[in-house]
């Protein structure tokens, strides 16, 4: 089973490429960069989101990842399922009731929260962030 913080590595992945891929592509060693990981950690889960139709892939010198689709259509859910984990979670045996239950009120709130809005939350946390501080 994915960790949930490769999980969230995934996500800080998705949400850079949003922030990022304007007017070239953001090449997976940038985004591993910026998250302080190595160079390819993330290249096996951000083609998957290719397959999966979340991210497109751009080839040349000027490539990398874009979104296949506008940001406030991609769901936290979407990417957990693109990358796999719920084809994994379906194939394991014994899965008990409150597993399940729990998975599903996880998916829910997964559904809930768009790319979109992780940007407009890391867009105002930045511009707090660089606040001018006129204190005497």
């Amino acid at each position: 089973m994915l960790s949930d913080s490769k999980l969230q590595h995934i996500i800080a992945a998705v949400v850079y490429i949003a922030l990022n891929a304007k007017p070239n592509a953001v090449r997976g060693p940038e985004i591993c960069k910026a998250q302080n990981l190595p160079e390819r950690y993330l290249e096996s889960d951000l083609q998957q989101l290719v397959h999966y139709g979340i991210l497109r892939s751009v080839r040349g010198p000027k490539g990398g990842y874009v979104l296949a689709k506008e940001r406030r259509n991609i769901t936290l859910a979407d990417i957990y399922k693109g990358i796999g984990v719920e084809n994994a979670e379906t194939i394991k045996n014994g899965i008990t009731d409150a597993l399940k239950r729990a998975e599903d009120k996880y998916s829910e709130e997964l559904s809930k929260t768009t790319v979109e809005q992780l940007c407009a939350q890391t867009s105002q946390s930045d511009a707090q962030k660089q606040k001018p501080d006129f204190t005497i």
